[in-house]
C-alpha cells in the first residue's frame, strides 16, 4: 500500500444542459484529493478520490469523484523496478571457457 497526494489545475466546460438561458463557457478550477497504490491477487491497482471546484458563471460547481482503477507494470515507477527478479549468469559464461 502506497498512500499519496494529488492536485491540480483544469478546465471545467458548463453546456448549458439544467437551464434554459445561459452560455457555455469555460473556467477554469482546481482539485486536491488523496489516493492509494494497492498489491492484490497479483494485480497492481489504485483508488482515489478528489475534490473539484470551478466557478461557472454565478454559480459554484463542486463535484468528489471516486476513480479505481488497475496499473501497467510497466508503469516506470520505482516499486514495480524493484520487484523484478535478479539476472541470474548462465552456466559456462564467463573468461576463461
Amino acid at each position: 500500500m502506497s498512500p499519496y497526494l494529488v492536485s491540480g489545475l483544469g478546465a471545467y466546460r458548463s453546456d448549458c444542459s439544467v437551464r434554459e438561458r445561459c452560455e457555455e463557457t469555460t473556467r477554469f478550477g482546481w482539485n486536491v484529493g488523496r489516493g492509494t497504490t494497492l498489491f492484490a491477487f497479483r494485480l497492481r491497482s489504485f483508488i482515489e478520490a478528489r475534490y473539484h471546484r470551478a466557478e461557472v458563471g454565478d454559480r459554484t460547481v463542486q463535484f468528489f469523484p471516486v476513480t479505481p482503477g488497475l496499473l501497467s507494470e510497466k508503469s516506470g515507477s520505482v516499486d514495480s523496478d524493484l520487484r523484478q527478479r535478479p539476472v541470474e549468469p548462465r552456466s559456462g559464461a564467463g573468461v576463461g571457457t
